[in-house]
């Protein structure tokens, strides 16, 4: 819940950065796949949030 929630919101820098066990001390396999989970996450979000824009922009547009 925390992942979606912190990649929908804020950068994949921090979602990843609030989610890591431990201190610094390079990124393990787990904290790569939510980095790069978050990342798909949220582009996947912005790429929709765009085109029902420029879906509503065409459609209201004459």
């Amino acid at each position: 819940m925390a992942f979606v929630a912190l990649s929908l919101r804020f950068d994949p820098f921090i979602t990843t950065a609030y989610l890591r066990r431990t201190a610094y001390a390079g990124l393990s396999p787990r904290d790569w796949r939510i980095f790069l989970g978050s990342v798909l996450l949220s582009n996947a979000a912005w790429a929709l949030v765009c085109f029902g824009g420029i879906a509503a922009a065409r459609h209201f547009w004459p």
